[in-house]
């Protein structure tokens, strides 16, 4: 409640208007000391958000997993499976996040003395062709092509965003 309360005057009128109805199911919730049929919904929509903040802040841990997450918030797998159910589940949610850690690294003009092995190393990537395969599915290039590609339009003085990474096939294609 405090963070909506912080958040609120930066929403517009129809993310309040959004935020509202969950907002009062989980107070109601939390008032009548137990989780009613009209609550359900929303009780289960913060406990989602709590457990994505929480392995957004652990990402990077070798021992994050499916178990260590249900046992830290006291659920089943099940349930936490059902949580992420919308990203694909809890171990795509964690590589995706991996992923684009890596990927920011690898096209990082300050990492390029970096070797990219070493890089997927570092964001739990054990395995070269297992990594470049998921960065592949996920970006649409190779991690190597990422690479130059940023190197390419830098060294043409434009600037790079991270859409500009899916164009990479495009131009590609052209050669």
């Amino acid at each position: 409640v405090q963070t909506l309360y912080a958040e609120l005057p930066g929403m517009t009128l129809t993310e309040a208007r959004a935020v509202l109805g969950p907002t009062l199911q989980l107070a109601a919730a939390t008032l009548n000391g137990a989780v009613g049929e009209e609550n359900v919904q929303a009780v289960q929509g913060a406990l989602a958000e709590r457990i994505r903040r929480y392995t957004d802040e652990r990402v990077m841990d070798p021992h994050l997993s499916a178990e260590t997450i249900a046992a830290a918030f006291g659920i089943s797998i099940r349930k936490l499976y059902q949580c992420f159910e919308h990203h694909g589940g809890v171990i795509a949610y964690i590589q995706r996040k991996r992923l684009r850690l890596a990927q920011t690294a690898i096209t990082d003009p300050t990492q390029r003395h970096r070797n990219i092995q070493d890089i997927a190393e570092e964001f739990g990537f054990l395995h070269r062709k297992n990594f470049i395969s998921a960065f592949r599915r996920e970006f649409g290039i190779t991690p190597r092509e990422a690479r130059a590609f940023v190197s390419e339009v830098r060294r043409n003085g434009l600037p790079v965003a991270g859409k500009d990474l899916a164009m990479w096939n495009w131009i590609r294609d052209l050669r």
